[in-house]
């Protein structure tokens, strides 16, 4: 399916991507998937609502909803230090004593929590469509990144100053606190990330166009 492909639509842009070169094939299309926030769950919603100090989410889709036991542990440390509630996505919570400041869900529509009002951080293991929902809804980001992609997608989150990213296997529990407080604190997070969102938006609603004319195109051509 490779060799036979003769268009590549990619899923980056320059927001969160650094400049390169590429052939006239490839097309960059990032943040196709992003969208407003609809309204929560009236449970979701009304709990969100009244986190009086902010809501931090914490989600790495179904890729990172088991993860060892003794790394749930920090981060629940981590979490019981925050001035802020804690909205985590997570299967298994087995074992684990959980704050009360933390509300655990087996899944969540990372969306349009992301577009909540009240959302102040987001704590991921910055996949693709992650960075580009965080960057749309102007949310700082601590990056946790485990494999493939994740580890470019971190770096570009921290080198355009959307956020912070750290080592997944040994962070230690108050750097991971210290760092989130950061993140909401400091105003150059905000701003950076509520900069790159503008972008994104600015030219989002071509990308529709951008899909249809290219692909038209190849079909005629």
């Amino acid at each position: 399916l490779i060799y036979q492909s003769v268009m590549w639509f990619y899923n980056s842009d320059f927001p969160v991507d650094n400049p390169k070169s590429s052939m006239q094939h490839v097309i960059n299309i990032g943040g196709i998937s992003v969208k407003p926030a609809e309204p929560l769950d009236e449970e979701l919603m009304k709990w969100m609502n009244e986190s009086l100090t902010g809501v931090v989410v914490v989600s790495s889709g179904q890729i990172l909803s088991h993860i060892p036991l003794d790394l749930a542990r920090n981060m629940i440390s981590a979490f019981t230090l925050l001035p802020f509630n804690v909205l985590w996505q997570k299967t298994c919570t087995a074992n684990l004593t959980l704050p009360e400041n933390v509300k655990v869900v087996s899944w969540l529509p990372r969306n349009d929590v992301l577009g909540h009002w009240n959302t102040v951080a987001y704590v991921s293991h910055c996949g693709n469509n992650g960075q580009f929902e965080a960057l749309y809804h102007g949310v700082p980001v601590i990056c946790l990144p485990v494999y493939d992609d994740q580890f470019y997608n971190g770096l570009q989150v921290e080198y355009k100053g959307f956020g912070i990213t750290m080592n997944f296997r040994t962070f230690k529990p108050e750097d991971l606190t210290k760092n989130i407080i950061r993140i909401v604190t400091e105003p150059s997070f905000l701003e950076n990330v509520r900069k790159g969102s503008m972008m994104l938006k600015s030219h989002r609603e071509e990308l529709d166009e951008v899909i249809v004319t290219w692909v038209e195109h190849v079909i005629e051509h």
